[in-house]
C-alpha cells in the first residue's frame, strides 16, 4: 500500500473525502451520522497515533546511529 497516497493530488484527496463523506450521510439520521462521525473520528486518531509512534521510534533509531557513526 506504500506509494499510493504520494501520487494523489491534495485537491484530488480532499474531494474525493469530501465526496465519500456526503455520499456516506445521504440516508443517515443525524444520530446515526454522528456516530458514524465519531467512529471515523476514532480510526483516524488511531492511525495518528501509530504514524506518532512509528515516527519517534525511528527517529530515536536514526539519531542512535548518527551518534555510533560519529563515535566510531
Amino acid at each position: 500500500m506504500a506509494g499510493i497516497f504520494s501520487n494523489i493530488s491534495p485537491k484530488t484527496y480532499t474531494l474525493s473525502a469530501y465526496i465519500l463523506a456526503n455520499i456516506l450521510i445521504e440516508d443517515l439520521t443525524i444520530d446515526e451520522q454522528n456516530t458514524l462521525g465519531n467512529w471515523l473520528d476514532l480510526v483516524a486518531q488511531t492511525i495518528i497515533t501509530n504514524a506518532g509512534q512509528e515516527e519517534l521510534i525511528q527517529n530515536t533509531q536514526d539519531k542512535n546511529n548518527k551518534n555510533i557513526d560519529i563515535k566510531g
